[in-house]
C-alpha cells in the first residue's frame, strides 16, 4: 500500500492525543478501548493524555520475519484509566468472568482488525490469524514474580497497558480476540513430565474450518490431536523471553512435546463449563514450582494507588528502540522508525501554538466585527441628526 506523507501521519497521531485530551464523549460511560487502530505507519510518541493512556507497538504477522521497516505493523488506542484500574482490582476469581469482560473490552480492537483486512486485502483465514498471533506475541514476555501471585491471569486490558504478560495472559487475550473475529479458539493445557523442567503451559489453538481447513503447521510441528474429534493448529501467542529476533513462534507451531510437556486437556474459549474445566486454582497453586511466592493481591486496592505513571516520551522511545531490535530489524532500521515515531518535539507545541493562535484570531476577529457594527451604528445616528439638522 502506498505509504503516507509525514504530515499525514502526523496529523493521525495528533487527532488520537486531541481525543485523548478531550476525554470520552460526554452523556455516556467511557469505553474500555477508543481511536483503535491498525496501520503500516508509526504514530508519534505519547503515554498519557487526562483520563486517558495511549499505548502503541509494532508488530508482524507470524506469516514474515521483520527485517525492514516496511514489514511491519502498528496498534494504537486509548484506554481508560478507570476501567483499567477497575480491571485490576478486579478479584481474578473466574477464567470465565475474564473471558466475558475481555469480549467487551476487545471489541474495538477487533472492529480495527476487520478494518485493517479490508484496507490491506488480507483475505486469507491464515493471515488474519497470523496477525493476531503477532499482534499478542510483541507484548513483551513477563513472568507473574512481583504481582504477589503465583499465578495472576490479567485481563487483557490489562496487558495491553502493563505492556507485558506470561503464557496465561497472552493465551487470553488471543482466545478472546479470536472469538470476536469469527474464529473457533480453544485454550490448550499443558503438564510437565520432566523434573525441574516447565511447571506447565496453556497455549491457543483454533479449529481447522473454512479458510483453515488447509493450513498446516510448519516443518517439525504437530496438529493438537483430539481423540473423536478434528484436530486443531495451535496458535502459540506468548512472546519469547528475548524477542521474535531470536525465537517467536509461526502459526502452527507446535514443539512442546519436544520440550518435556504433554497434552493435559483442550477447552473451548466459550465452553459454558469454562470455570470447571480451566480453575484458576490450578493456576494458582496446582502447577506451581515457586511456593516462595504469596497467594495476594496484586496491587494495593485503592483506584488511585493502580493508576499507571506517566511515561516520559524520552522512555517511550528507549522502550520502542528495545521493542524493534527484539522484533529483528536492523540498526539502520531501528533508528529510522525511531525518528517517524518520535517527531520533534516542537511538532505538539507546534500544534498547542497553532490552536492557541487560532483561538486568539477568533478572540480578535470577533471584537473586530463587534466595532465595526458600533462605528457603523454611530455613524448612522450621525448621518439621521444631519438630515433633522437640515429642516
Amino acid at each position: 500500500m502506498p505509504r503516507a506523507s509525514d504530515a499525514v501521519r502526523r496529523a493521525r497521531g495528533l487527532a488520537l492525543v486531541a481525543v485523548c485530551l478531550l476525554g470520552a464523549p460526554r452523556g455516556g460511560a467511557a469505553s474500555a478501548l477508543s481511536e483503535v487502530r491498525i496501520d503500516a505507519h508509526p504514530p508519534p510518541a505519547a503515554d498519557a493524555a487526562g483520563d486517558r493512556l495511549v499505548r502503541a507497538w509494532p508488530f508482524c504477522p507470524t506469516t514474515r520475519r521483520c527485517v525492514r521497516e516496511g514489514d511491519l505493523l502498528w496498534v494504537t488506542m486509548s484506554v481508560a484509566v478507570d476501567t483499567y484500574s477497575a480491571r485490576v482490582l478486579d478479584t481474578h476469581q473466574s477464567v470465565r468472568a475474564i473471558v466475558d469482560q475481555a469480549g467487551a473490552d476487545l471489541d474495538p480492537l477487533a472492529t480495527a482488525l476487520r478494518d485493517w483486512f479490508a484496507r490491506g486485502g488480507v483475505v486469507s483465514d491464515a493471515e488474519r490469524v497470523a496477525t493476531v498471533q503477532g499482534l499478542v506475541q510483541a507484548v513483551q514476555y513477563r513472568t507473574d514474580d512481583g504481582t504477589g501471585w503465583t499465578e495472576y491471569p490479567r485481563h487483557p486490558l490489562e496487558m495491553i497497558v502493563d505492556q507485558q504478560g506470561d503464557c496465561d495472559d497472552a493465551a487470553l487475550f488471543a482466545g478472546a480476540l479470536l472469538r470476536l473475529l469469527g474464529y473457533e479458539p480453544w485454550f490448550v493445557l499443558w503438564r510437565s513430565t520432566s523434573p525441574g523442567g516447565a511447571a506447565g503451559h496453556i497455549s491457543t489453538a483454533v479449529g481447522r474450518r473454512g479458510g483453515l481447513a488447509g493450513v498446516h503447521p510448519p516443518a517439525g510441528s504437530s496438529l493438537i490431536e483430539r481423540a473423536g474429534a478434528d484436530p486443531l493448529l495451535h496458535v502459540e501467542a506468548v512472546g519469547a523471553r528475548d524477542g521474535c529476533r531470536h525465537a517467536c513462534a509461526p502459526l502452527g507451531w507446535n514443539e512442546w512435546p519436544s520440550s518435556g510437556l504433554t497434552l493435559r486437556h483442550v477447552v473451548r474459549v466459550d465452553a459454558a463449563d469454562l470455570d470447571a474445566q480451566l480453575p484458576l486454582e490450578m493456576w494458582r497453586q496446582g502447577e506451581s514450582r515457586h511456593p516462595e511466592r504469596r497467594l495476594a493481591d496484586r496491587r494495593r486496592r485503592s483506584p488511585a494507588e493502580v493508576r499507571p505513571a506517566p511515561v516520559p516520551v524520552a522512555d517511550v522511545r528507549d522502550r520502542e528502540s528495545v521493542r524493534l531490535r527484539l522484533l529483528g530489524l536492523p540498526e539502520a532500521e531501528v533508528e529510522r522508525v525511531l525518528v517517524r515515531r518520535t517527531p520533534p518535539a516542537t511538532d505538539a507545541s507546534w500544534w498547542l501554538l497553532t490552536s492557541l493562535v487560532g483561538a486568539g484570531l477568533a478572540v480578535v476577529a470577533a471584537g473586530g466585527w463587534a466595532r465595526r457594527q458600533r462605528r457603523l451604528k454611530q455613524a448612522a445616528r450621525l448621518r439621521e441628526e444631519r438630515s433633522r439638522q437640515r429642516f
